[in-house]
Formats: C-alpha cells, sequence, structure tokens
C-alpha cells in the first residue's frame, strides 16, 4: 500500500486512466475488509450472555446466523448454531419450549449448572428434544421445573437461520383422573400440564402394551357426531393414546396410537366421534412418567356455509368447534392463498378484549391438509397477520399419506376492538375440523387455559402485552 501511494504522489501525470483503476481496485481489497461491515453478533450466543426470562409467555425470533458453540457445551451431533436463555421459576411449573425454523432442524435443551459442561435437568442425560414432534422442521419441548431453580435452554439448529422460540411455565394441574371412575369430562377442550409421578394402572385396565405403567383418562359424550382432536407431548418416556366405549375394564378399544407421530415423547389423533355415544380417552406412559401435557378439542358437525368471505362466520365465544366438510369449496378473485390450497372457508372475530388466540385445523385424512391464515381488512387482497402451513399438530393417520402432516395449530394475539378474519383451507376436499380458543369477550368468564389453548404453533411477531408470535404445539394451546 505504501508503493502505491508513493506512486500516485510522486508521479501522478504518468498514470494513465485505466492503470489508475486498476490501482483503486487493488486498493478496495486491501482496505475495505478493515471497514467492512460484520455480521451482528448472536447476543445470547454465549452461556454467559443467555437472554434472562423474567416474565412469561415469552417470544421472539433469533437469527442464528454467526451462531457458535463453546467448549465443552453439550449438545447433539453437528447442531452447531447455538443460542441461549435462563429463567428461574417462582413456583413448580411446567415449561413448555417452541423452536420453530421453516428449513432448519432445531433442537431444544433444557439444563442445571454454572458452567459448561452443564447438567441434563433431569439427570440422566436426556433432557433435549431433536425429534421434529410439532412438524418437519419444530420442536415442542415440556418438562417439570421447581421453584428457585435456575435452568438454561439451549436452542441450536444444523444449519443458520431464523428460528422462532416460544417459552411458557404453565401451572401444573393437580393428578384427579388417574382411574376411569374419576375421568375428566370434555365438553369443548382442556388444555392442562399434568405431573404422572405417581400415577398408576387398575385392575384389567387396558394397556397397548405389557411396558405400560401408568395413565390418565378422560371422557366425552358428543350430542352429535363430532371430530375429537387428541394431543400429548410428554416429559420422557414413551406415550400411547387410547379411545375406548364401554363402561368397565376391559373396555372396548375403537382406536390406539403409539406410532410416536409428533417425536418419541408425543402422541396426536384425530377421529370421528358419534353423538349420544360415551367415549374414554386413555393417555398412558411406559416408563417414568413425568409431565404431560395433554389437549383435547370436541369439534361438532357444522354446515358449510362460509366459503365466501362476505360469508364468514362470526364467532362471539371464547371457544369455538365445529367441522365441515368444504367439498365444493371455491377461490374468490384476489384471495389470498398457500400455492395448491384451494378449498377455503372463513371466520370473523372481533374480541372484545386483547386475547391469546389459538386456532387449529385438523384433517382426518393426511391428504387434505389443511392450513390456516388470520387477516384484516374488508375487501380482497386482505392484509395477512399471519399464516401456517407445515404440518405442526401432527402427523396424519391416512394410510396413503402417512408421513405427513393433518393439522395445523397457530397461536396470534388479537387486539381489542379489530375484526380478524381467519382463513381455513386445504388442497383436498373434505371434513375438516376448526377449532378457536382464548377469545375474550365482556360477558364471558375469565378462562387462563384458553389463552394457550394449544402453545405448540407461531405467535404474531410483535410484542405487545404478549408475543403476537408462535410454535407449535397444537390447539394453543
Amino acid at each position: 500500500m505504501n508503493a502505491l501511494r508513493n506512486v500516485l504522489i510522486s508521479n501522478p501525470r504518468k498514470i494513465s486512466s485505466r492503470s489508475l483503476w486498476f490501482i483503486i481496485c487493488i486498493a478496495v481489497l486491501f482496505v475495505v475488509p478493515k471497514f467492512a461491515i460484520a455480521v451482528p453478533a448472536v447476543p445470547n450466543d454465549n452461556l454467559s450472555g443467555a437472554t434472562v426470562i423474567t416474565t412469561v409467555p415469552f417470544s421472539q425470533t433469533v437469527d442464528n446466523t454467526g451462531a457458535t458453540e463453546e467448549a465443552n457445551e453439550i449438545g447433539n451431533y453437528n447442531d452447531d448454531y447455538s443460542f441461549w436463555y435462563t429463567i428461574t421459576p417462582t413456583a413448580d411449573s411446567a415449561i413448555r419450549v417452541s423452536a420453530i425454523n421453516d428449513s432448519a432442524n432445531p433442537v431444544v435443551g433444557l439444563y442445571t449448572g454454572t458452567a459448561h459442561p452443564l447438567n441434563y435437568a433431569d439427570g440422566r442425560g436426556d433432557a433435549d428434544d431433536n425429534l421434529d414432534n410439532v412438524g418437519q422442521f419444530s420442536e415442542n419441548f415440556v418438562w417439570r421445573v421447581e421453584a428457585g431453580t435456575t435452568y438454561y435452554i439451549r436452542i441450536a439448529s444444523y444449519s443458520e437461520g431464523p428460528i422462532e422460540v416460544t417459552i411458557d411455565t404453565p401451572a401444573l394441574t393437580p393428578m384427579t383422573n388417574d382411574d376411569l371412575a374419576d375421568a375428566t369430562i370434555i365438553t369443548d377442550y382442556v388444555n392442562e400440564y399434568i405431573d404422572m409421578a405417581t400415577a398408576t394402572l387398575e385392575v384389567n385396565e387396558n394397556v397397548y402394551s405389557s411396558s405400560i405403567t401408568s395413565s390418565l383418562w378422560y371422557t366425552v359424550t358428543p350430542a352429535t357426531d363430532a371430530l375429537l382432536v387428541v394431543l400429548e407431548d410428554g416429559e420422557f418416556g414413551d406415550h400411547a393414546l387410547g379411545l375406548y366405549t364401554g363402561s368397565t375394564f376391559p373396555l372396548n378399544m375403537v382406536y390406539c396410537r403409539d406410532y410416536d407421530n409428533r417425536g418419541s415423547d408425543s402422541e396426536g389423533y384425530v377421529k370421528a366421534l358419534t353423538g349420544g355415544t360415551t367415549y374414554y380417552i386413555q393417555v398412558s406412559s411406559r416408563e417414568n412418567p413425568g409431565v404431560v401435557n395433554v389437549r383435547i378439542a370436541l369439534m361438532p358437525m357444522g354446515t358449510f356455509s362460509n366459503d365466501d368471505l362476505a360469508d364468514a362466520k362470526e364467532i362471539t365465544s371464547g371457544f369455538f368447534g365445529e367441522y365441515v366438510d368444504n367439498t365444493g369449496g371455491t377461490i374468490e378473485l384476489n384471495e389470498s392463498i398457500t400455492v395448491g390450497d384451494d378449498y377455503s372457508f372463513w371466520y370473523s372475530v372481533t374480541p372484545d378484549g386483547d386475547s391469546t388466540v389459538t386456532i387449529t385445523a385438523a384433517a382426518l385424512d393426511g391428504l387434505v391438509d389443511p392450513s390456516i391464515g388470520i387477516y384484516t381488512g374488508a375487501l380482497y387482497p386482505l392484509t395477512e397477520i399471519e399464516s401456517q402451513d407445515f404440518d405442526n399438530l401432527f402427523y396424519s393417520d391416512s394410510a396413503s399419506y402417512a408421513s405427513y402432516g393433518g393439522g395445523e395449530a397457530i397461536t396470534v394475539y388479537l387486539e381489542a376492538g379489530a375484526t380478524y378474519y381467519v382463513r381455513i383451507a386445504s388442497k383436498t376436499e373434505g371434513p375438516v375440523g376448526v377449532a378457536i380458543a382464548g377469545l375474550q369477550f365482556d360477558d364471558d368468564e375469565p378462562d387462563s387455559d384458553s389463552s394457550c389453548f394449544i402453545t405448540t404453533a407461531r405467535q404474531d411477531r410483535n410484542m405487545i402485552s404478549v408475543a403476537k408470535k408462535v410454535l407449535r404445539n397444537g390447539f394453543h394451546r
């Protein structure tokens, strides 16, 4: 660089314009790197810089481009792009961590300790999850945490990119439904976290496998034909879901799900129920039962009268559920669509109070493959608030489409007094169940559960009083 400077100073008239441009280009190669704009470091890349969570639910989107692993950091194979959070619960509770990335494979881990290598939260070396249990590129992690203990949450992925993180510490529900006679009655939906540590099996109780050691029970008697969606995420241990009729053991099995279709510690299914029949739902575990999050939604048969935006069904209660056959559904001119979602129908909501709302769409046949969109505006094209179409609810039970999703769940923050339109669509025609939970109206009783009915999905990007974007879950929860 000194030689170039001397030439320019001592012989300025001897330099041709072509030579001058060559010299400038050479200089740029040396000078620009010194002033190049560096990629911003991930603020919580290292354990010492872990983001402290003091208010839940917490939601944040982090671009982990440039994130690194520290020496002795515990992780999974090749999940090199990690960042950290820390939380100290004020009461014994569950903790739910959701991580969503549209292209990478996120991993979630929970640890204690103060320096690397940390301790897995359960002390046995597997308090993490990289099994895509809420969609192809999503994780939804449930665990029990104790008051006063500081925990570290590790989010990582196998490639760089934005990851949507949602963290919550829902209260534990006392376990009162260990026995069939004490089954929790479902009238529309339930979303609860229960510690199964002391759960048992009854004499002659139906079990999917001899290795099942504990269970919980729920019961539902739909007034009319309905769709039932059941989701479960567990702390650890292999879980199963059963659906039965009868009144005493052994019951008559209608259906059993133990295919790890939402990860090794998670299960989910959607089934059609006959009106007037009493059903029993069993949530069971094989080993070391811990905290489970159970979400159940009942969706009675509805009428398909809301094909067009102008005919959107207005929702005026805290929870709404129905299933409709969208055969014959159409797309309107300028309607906002996801490619292939040609059979759509609409709902409208105008909450009286700020609401954290979860919308779920589920189909018996994975080929139907529903999607969800939320919009504002009065005429097409509408303004999109959020949409989702990557099978985050559960994998399908359709034999012809067994590896792909039959459901979506999305959680968004809706402002009081604003009107929103909910678009449910599918790639093929058929029955689709819809559940909308968490709307706040002046004549409603407060419902703490409804605000997180299925929280494995996305919350909106803007943080108002609650994050506007989330995960996975499900009906959220």
